[in-house]
């Protein structure tokens, strides 16, 4: 037989193998095309017993895995707990918690079904009860002065007030009380200001929050000392035993990163053992509701290193903090407009690389190190989305129960430049009024349908909430008045079965091989175009035979520039 024949034929039997495989897999979907959920222990209520009968309805009705969440016995609006639960030795890491956690691992393993956990106590973002004051998201704080020409030296500097928080869930119950000066700085009361003419006073500060200085003449003078305190923004909603005792992670900081996920790693490598890697693969951060974070230690130096001058004369322009989706106006005028707002984006923009190369990429890192794989929902912090889409392993988005399943629209373009194949959505996530356990599979078709146009292709149904107790008690418990119902208690739990059946064998046929993209942008989506972060532009892109190839090697013929 003639090579030419040989080649014939085995071309012939790859395809008649690749048939067998696709047709194999749309009747029996493997375990990692089927749909996930996120599995929701609420304070000290959860049981072994419970687990093994939770992660049995799980493998039965279809779904490939689940996410275990620690959250709050009763989430409302503001954190609470439901008082009586029998167990009450249940706390968060305790000797049963580990056992259950380690006994879910157990199980997962026996039933060929993977496991993770997110990373803090509730669903936002990267803290928890080990996070201090000092540890924490800080924020630039300041106190203003005005003095006139005749003021003598020695005048009382206050230090500025540190605002309570204010974000979802409530905040720490010690009030906040870290603070360290940035500088002190002395601009003319009225009229315009030339950066130039901003002095520098932070070396006449005193022990006893006096100014060693004597205004010059003529005119008055405002005088602003500047420092940083924590924001107070706080994990939520929190297990029931630390409610009002964990704080969010300083994510800007190389040293408190390492230090947050040192201490989310170092006990699942003590606590599971060989089910590290194994049943137990991931880590989760959930979407970002942690609030803006506007200073970090060694945040001057680095501004200064990136930017190619100081940005602290220029905080007396800053207004309401800065953020990477909302920039504010600035409160004064420094140079002229054009200078000043140049400064905000300038400002925005180191937040956000400080966010990616002291935050989420060395949580990658670690993560990777203790074997596991990082899941990201990487939008509505000040930071970039297309940049955290590209670094996660599971890159995700979020669509809500009464909708029409599209997620946002930066993180399939980032992921599919980046090479991700698989692409997930926190699905189903519901609305009090909308969710009260009369949703049907019916209606989650279509928002389902739409997921799957956008380009996703995992689904991770929130929210299969853990059941402690036995089948004597239905429904049992839902995740306060949040999500849709999954569970093994749903009504419609085993004819709900042809749904999960529908999803798996969707997601089976949709995970295989790529989108063909021409248009590769930067920055910014362009329509039908994949996209790429500006740092890989600069340092990761390069041109083979007249085509854009990414890191990842996904080619393209043309390169758009938006900006």
């Amino acid at each position: 037989m003639c090579r030419f024949s040989f080649l014939i034929l085995a071309l012939a039997v790859v395809a008649v193998s690749a048939r067998a495989s696709v047709e194999s897999d749309f009747r029996e979907p493997p375990v990692h095309t089927r749909p996930y959920v996120w599995w929701h222990w609420m304070g000290p209520c959860f049981t072994q017993e419970g687990i093994t009968r939770d992660l049995e309805a799980m493998r039965e009705a279809g779904i490939g895995g689940a996410t275990v969440f620690n959250i709050t016995s009763g989430v409302q609006e503001s954190s609470t707990a439901i008082a009586g639960w029998p167990q009450s030795g249940n706390t968060y890491r305790g000797e049963a918690y580990w056992s259950a956690l380690a006994h879910a691992a157990r199980e997962a393993s026996r039933l060929g079904l993977e496991l993770g956990l997110h990373n803090t106590v509730g669903y936002s973002t990267t803290g928890g009860p080990w996070i201090t004051q000092e540890r924490g998201m800080q924020r630039v704080v300041w106190s203003e002065t005005v003095v006139s020409e005749n003021a003598s030296a020695g005048l009382l500097l206050p230090r500025p007030t540190i605002p309570a928080y204010r974000g979802w869930g409530g905040g720490i119950t010690a009030p906040l009380t870290h603070y360290r000066d940035i500088a002190v700085l002395a601009v003319p009361a009225d009229g315009a200001v030339e950066p130039a003419a901003v002095l520098d006073l932070t070396s006449r500060l005193r022990p006893d929050d006096t100014l060693d200085w004597t205004p010059p003449s003529p005119g008055s003078w405002k005088i602003y000392r500047f420092g940083h305190a924590p924001t107070g923004a706080t994990p939520h909603p929190v297990p029931d035993d630390l409610l009002g005792l964990a704080l969010e992670a300083d994510k800007m900081s190389a040293a408190e990163t390492r230090f947050h996920w040192e201490n989310v790693l170092a006990p699942l490598r003590e606590k599971l053992g060989s089910e590290l890697g194994r049943s137990f693969r991931h880590v989760l951060i959930d979407s970002y509701e942690a609030g803006p974070q506007s200073w970090t230690s060694g945040f001057r130096e680095e501004f200064t290193r990136r930017k190619g001058y100081d940005p602290v004369p220029w905080l007396v322009s800053l207004g309401e903090p800065i953020t990477h989706d909302k920039p504010k106006r600035a409160r004064r005028v420094l140079g002229d407009e054009e200078r000043t707002t140049r400064f905000e984006y300038d400002y925005r923009e180191v937040v956000a690389e400080l966010y990616r190369e002291n935050g989420w990429e060395p949580a990658r890192k670690l993560i990777h190190e203790a074997g596991l794989q990082l899941q990201f929902e990487p939008y509505t912090g000040p930071f970039d989305t297309v940049a955290g889409a590209a670094l996660a392993d599971l890159p995700m988005g979020e669509f809500w129960s009464h909708s029409k399943g599209g997620i946002s629209p930066a993180i399939v373009p980032a992921a599919q430049a980046a090479g991700r194949n698989v692409i997930g959505a926190e699905a189903f996530t519901s609305l009090p009024q909308n969710s009260r356990w009369n949703e049907t599979p019916a209606q989650l078709r279509l928002p389902a349908d739409g997921a799957f146009l956008s380009g996703v292709n995992r689904l991770i149904l929130h929210h299969w909430v853990h059941q402690p107790l036995d089948d004597r008690w239905s429904p049992g418990f839902g995740m306060g008045w949040w999500g849709v119902h999954f569970g093994r208690n749903q009504t419609w739990f085993e004819p709900g079965k042809a749904f999960f059946a529908y999803l798996g064998r969707a997601q089976a046929l949709l995970q295989r091989g790529e989108a063909t993209i021409d248009v590769l942008s930067v920055g910014r989506v362009v329509n039908g175009g994949d996209v790429i972060p500006p740092h890989v532009f600069l340092d990761g892109l390069r041109v083979e035979s007249g085509r854009f190839v990414t890191p990842a090697g996904r080619s393209y013929p043309v390169l758009a520039v938006p900006h």
